[in-house]
This record gives C-alpha cells, sequence and structure tokens, in this order.
C-alpha cells in the first residue's frame, strides 16, 4: 500500500527512484547491500572504540 502511493506521487514529491522501483531491480539490490556493507562497517568501528575505551578504563581501574 505504501509502496503504491510512493509509486502515485514519485512524481510530485521527488521521490527517489529506488523508493519506487519494481521489486527485485538491480538497482533496489545494490542500494540494499550497500547499506548492509554500510551497516557492517559502522559496527566494526564502534566495536573498535568501545574495545579500546573498555581496555583504558580498565587499565585505570587497576592503577592505585
Amino acid at each position: 500500500m505504501v509502496r503504491d502511493a510512493v509509486r502515485l506521487f514519485s512524481r510530485l514529491t521527488l521521490a527517489c527512484p529506488i523508493c519506487a522501483a519494481p521489486k527485485g531491480a538491480q538497482t533496489t539490490v545494490g542500494v540494499r547491500a550497500g547499506a548492509l556493507v554500510l551497516i557492517v562497517v559502522t559496527l566494526a568501528v564502534l566495536g573498535t572504540l568501545a574495545a579500546f575505551a573498555m581496555r583504558l578504563w580498565g587499565a585505570e581501574q587497576s592503577q592505585p
């Protein structure tokens, strides 16, 4: 239902072509894969930052 509304109003609202693309289109598959890669990279960077912060916090707690 929402997809139909986006298709209907895409010319008026200038919605991105990805939202109005037919299901299974190569562009849609590529955008989803790109979003997944960005999520994985973000989680890797934040995980590394959190591990570094925990290591610093642990080193600070062990010092008298």
